[in-house]
């Protein structure tokens, strides 16, 4: 359920754009109007240069695209999709599609796993020759593989020849034969190969023609500009560009820049551009200067293309084609007039919700477009640092978990339910009633949180009665009972985690935060409190357990698994009311809460742009249950059947139909709130500390705790 969170936390860092100017407006309570597609002032649209985004289909049998070039009118591109790769061509006229002849089985296939046994690493033309870098596996031998260069035509497609690669790395290198990292073509017959220590110079049957010593370039970047060559330099220290001549293999003067020198890069037009951090920028070769040409916030259609790709080729006529990590399309970005639209400005965190928002406003609202500010999670800044920069700069839209809690009122910004209430698209009904009740406070909902977590505990299937004797008499007798050594929990949750959990479940089962009362000296606290201390914990990394605490219902499913052995149950908390389980605002990842300010003049545009986070629509790519609860039922229902996944080879990390059932039934269930609020976890931990140290007695701990924690939960009612 959570394998591709690492793609898509890498692309959610690189996409954060600088914002521009706002002002103030109206406050709580207005009436919203929808902003529709109107045009300000007298109805007349400036356009001005910029970029339109247009989504091309790959072809039938293939599910995405790794590796891509250009060759005057034809776009080549290496498919995945099926059993094997495939090698594509696309008629730029027409893009219309056909297939090279390649077949993977003639380097293995797939082994008896189901894995590939190999893998295309090289791939771009010179001189109306495609060549193309095969290397085949033998991961189950334990052999380093093979390596195999072919050649194409590019006007007919026909294959010119195929060699393997059979010479040996020189003397002196770490590796007996060459591990090749790139193929780079220098004409129709003859490329170089690179191992990161040498350049193999081949000729069209993959015969050593000469070695470079790769001594301050590589291929790490690969800039193909017209007839030119570029590669990555290094000289004392500083890195750069350095022109390659293709006849000589002679190296141009490092020529430093402040661009990240790394990707591969095609120019039929004969520019230079490298992609960065938050879009494309054109590159002076000659003094290493760039200049922003657009940033993907702008361009993008989904979040597979709105990252620093590394991918990115251009026409003869100046169309750019890009591609993310193993996009399932690809995006082509044309030069044209478009619209001057007005700024929505957000200042946010890396949310991926809101930037998949982000995209789809800014593809489709024809006068609004968001500017998205990356403005850190706070450890920066203090969140007084940042109410003060807020409150100088008024963006429309802000993160408000960067910001103090007492500051998120009607004073800074609006009261969202007048939207909500009068917009077509989803009402109050359309939230998980718990959630959104959670959200309004002091009759305004001030901050709106587009995701939730889950705060519970999971037991062996075998193991849980039911929920109404699932008692803590039933969980300590169960505990002296387990077998001889076995733990209660995984070994990474001991003492302390186990009272940070207590301290998040106490704020929505003994905090009444509204009436501004606490009962920590009534019901099951000092049971719990007593349970935390007396349980017993392990240091030794031993499966299974008994129980899982779950902080995050993302990887819930596969850790219960692995830890029982088998099936489990969500028994929820013992001791306490309802089904034992609370949705929490903060869990494995940080809070994700935004507000529209009081000051915004554009608080119609930024609530249009703000409810496309609620939407199911949004969560259609790139979102995950491992990044959380969606807080409407629609969406969370369309979350749910797009992480049904049965992992054949791991069957602990599939999440079946069942698994989904289950966690329908709980979210359904769970009717309280808890929140990690810093200050009830200090005066929480503060007094139990000295509680296990023998310091206090039980009666003692709670009766400071109830004290102190109701004069603090009294304070942030009044």
């Amino acid at each position: 359920m959570s394998k591709r969170i690492f793609a898509l936390l890498l692309a959610l860092a690189l996409l954060l754009s600088l914002c521009a100017c706002g002002k103030e407006g109206a406050g709580k309570g207005e009436a919203p109007v929808r902003s529709g597609n109107t045009d300000a002032g007298d109805g007349t649209a400036e356009m001005v240069p910029g970029y339109i985004s247009q989504v091309i289909e790959l072809p039938e049998g293939c599910s995405s695209v790794r590796l891509m070039t250009i060759a005057g009118d034809r776009l080549m591109a290496v498919c995945g999709g099926g059993e094997d790769y495939r090698l594509c061509a696309m008629e730029l006229g027409s893009e219309s599609w056909s297939f090279l002849p390649f077949k993977g089985e003639d380097f293995g296939g797939r082994d008896s796993r189901g894995f590939s046994n190999y893998g295309i690493s090289g791939f771009d033309v010179c001189d109306g020759v495609l060549w193309v870098l095969v290397r085949q596996y033998f991961m189950e031998s334990g052999d380093e593989g093979r390596f195999y260069v072919l050649r194409y035509d590019c006007a007919s497609g026909e294959e010119l020849s195929r060699a393997e690669v059979g010479f040996e790395a020189i003397a002196g290198t770490e590796s007996s034969t060459p591990i090749f990292s790139d193929l780079i073509p220098l004409g129709a017959d003859r490329a170089a190969l690179c191992d990161y220590e040498n350049a193999y110079i081949i000729d069209s049957q993959a015969r050593l023609l000469e070695t470079l010593p790769l001594e301050g370039f590589n291929f790490n970047l690969v800039l193909r500009r017209g007839e030119e060559l570029y590669v990555c330099g290094e000289e004392n220290g500083d890195i750069g560009l350095r022109s390659f001549d293709m006849e000589s293999f002679a190296l141009g003067s490092l020529v430093k820049t402040e661009a990240n020198c790394y990707g591969y890069y095609v120019s039929e037009k004969g520019e230079a551009f490298l992609s960065q951090d938050n879009g494309l920028v054109s590159l002076d070769v000659n003094t290493g200067e760039t200049e922003s040409l657009f940033k993907w916030l702008e361009v993008a259609t989904s979040l597979e293309f709105a990252q620093e790709m590394g991918m990115a080729v251009q026409s003869a006529a100046g169309d750019y084609y890009t591609a993310g990590i193993s996009s399932r399309n690809i995006q082509k970005v044309s030069p044209s007039l478009v619209k001057d639209r007005e700024l929505i400005r957000l200042w946010g965190v890396s949310d991926l919700g809101i930037l998949n928002a982000a995209l789809r406003f800014n593809s489709t609202n024809e006068d609004y477009k968001v500017e998205y500010e990356f403005i850190g999670s706070g450890h920066e800044l203090s969140q007084q640092e940042i109410l003060e920069l807020v409150l100088q700069d008024s963006p429309d839209i802000v993160y408000t978990p960067s910001l103090p809690q007492n500051s998120i009122d009607a004073g800074l910004f609006v009261d969202l339910l007048p939207y909500i209430d009068a917009d077509e698209s989803i009402s109050r009904e359309d939230f998980i009633e718990p959630v959104l009740k959670s959200m309004i406070r002091k009759g305004g909902l001030y901050e709106l949180l587009t995701q939730v977590d889950l705060l519970s505990l999971s037991v062996r299937a075998e193991l849980f009665p039911n929920r109404e004797d699932w008692t803590m008499d039933y969980v300590e007798e169960m505990i002296a009972n387990r077998p001889a050594g076995e733990p209660v929990y995984f070994w990474h949750r001991d003492q302390e985690y186990m009272l940070d959990m207590l301290c998040r479940i106490s704020s929505g089962e003994y905090v009444d935060w509204e009436a501004g009362t606490c009962s920590f000296d009534e019901g099951g606290f000092a049971r719990l409190l007593q349970f935390v201390k007396d349980t017993p914990y392990t240091a030794e990394a031993a499966t299974p357990v008994l129980m899982e605490p779950i902080m995050g219902i993302g990887s819930s499913v596969a850790l219960s698994r692995n830890f029982f052995q088998g099936d489990y149950e969500y028994a929820g908390f013992p001791g306490t009311s309802g089904n034992g389980s609370y949705f929490t605002d903060s869990a494995q990842y940080s809070k994700n809460g935004y507000g529209i300010m009081a000051s915004s003049q554009h608080k119609e545009a930024a609530w249009d742009f703000l409810r496309l986070v609620l939407l199911p629509e949004n969560q259609e790519y790139g979102l995950d249950l491992s990044f959380g609860i969606p807080v409407t039922k629609a969406a969370f229902e369309v979350q749910l059947e797009k992480n049904i996944y049965e992992d054949v080879m791991f069957p602990e990390y599939s999440f079946t139909r069942e698994d989904a059932d289950k966690l329908r039934e709980l979210v359904y269930s769970t009717e309280k709130m808890a929140r990690k609020d810093d200050t009830l976890t200090e005066i929480i931990s503060s007094e139990a500390s000295a509680y296990f140290a023998g310091d206090k007695s039980l009666e003692d701990t709670v009766r400071n705790i109830q004290s102190r924690a109701s004069i603090y939960v009294a304070e942030q009612a009044g």
